[in-house]
């Protein structure tokens, strides 16, 4: 009886516009990608540990989660990887809170949002609204990482970004790539907090002068109006609707990333390690990269002979 009469208690509160709605302090919210076994894993999850290291920066951090950061917001902003035996986890932090993946029982991928205060976010203490918040954190990281595992680029991709070309029947100036100018606008666009929401010409100049260094006379509103017709042309960016922004496409992400890497992580220390002047120390050194170089080095120095190119000394 007693039963009854609390459910009719509750219908009658709810029928005068008192509903129940549950308060939530702490709550985890998961994403889980099974594989077949721990070597594909291990292949997909490790390398991606190098590429979100940088996560954990502000201009990141308040894109990812979706909120206002300045020098003056409280708590604590960082990344940490973090390693037991042959198993490894990253946490990137927001306050009390974080967002964590790890590598858990050898098969499965597992995301974790972890909201130990929703004062963290600014919102009220409901589900649905930790829903939400949880939702875009986890679905933005996992889109960014799975267009970074796949940033290769086909040949006749890399010579129409490289090279003019006809775009819509209008003919389209190429990508210079190399150039100090056009690799800052990538290296902007791909890896300094922008990929995630759409950004304005103001945004991107923001980024170009104060993360990256670009003298102000080089990073002029007209130049980066330039620069991001061109990117347009090529597909790289799409504009929002009735709105002076725009975001990156998925081939333009991929580009940013291929180029970026090609240019600062092998083409860049290639050219150092070639160069007598600037290798310091001319013993052989045990890092693997440098191996690598080396080896490059040398095939190219055979390639350029069996060409009758002459070797510059």
């Amino acid at each position: 009886m007693a039963g009854d009469g609390s459910r009719s208690a509750d219908a009658e509160e709810r029928a005068a516009g008192y509903p129940t709605h549950l308060s939530i302090y702490q709550a985890e919210f998961s994403d889980n990608q099974v594989f077949q076994d721990t070597q594909t894993l291990n292949r997909v999850y490790e390398p991606l540990l190098k590429e979100h290291l940088h996560l954990g920066r502000l201009d990141m951090v308040k894109v990812l989660f979706d909120r206002r950061i300045t020098k003056r917001t409280p708590g604590r902003f960082a990344t940490r990887v973090l390693r037991q035996g042959v198993a490894s986890c990253l946490k990137v932090f927001y306050k009390k809170s974080f967002l964590k993946q790890y590598n858990k029982g050898g098969r499965v991928l597992r995301t974790e949002l972890c909201v130990n205060d929703p004062g963290d976010f600014g919102v009220k203490k409901s589900l649905g609204h930790l829903q939400t918040i949880a939702h875009h954190a986890m679905t933005r990281f996992s889109k960014a990482q799975a267009v970074a595992k796949s940033t290769a680029l086909n040949r006749s991709t890399f010579e129409r970004i490289l090279l003019p070309s006809q775009e819509g029947g209008k003919r389209v100036a190429g990508f210079r790539f190399g150039a100090p100018g056009s690799m800052r606008i990538l290296e902007a666009l791909g890896c300094a907090g922008l990929l995630f929401q759409a950004f304005s010409n103001t945004d991107l100049r923001q980024v170009l002068v104060e993360r990256l260094g670009t003298p102000p006379d080089e990073a002029g509103s007209g130049h980066v109006s330039y620069q991001l017709r061109k990117l347009k042309d090529k597909g790289l960016v799409r504009k929002v609707p009735r709105r002076n922004r725009y975001t990156l496409t998925d081939l333009g992400y991929r580009t940013c990333m291929f180029f970026t890497k090609l240019h600062q992580r092998l083409l860049t220390p290639g050219l150092d390690r070639m160069n007598e002047t600037l290798r310091g120390n001319p013993s052989p050194s045990g890092h693997s990269l440098d191996r690598a170089l080396d080896a490059l080095n040398h095939q190219l120095d055979d390639l350029a002979q069996l060409c009758g190119l002459e070797i510059a000394a």
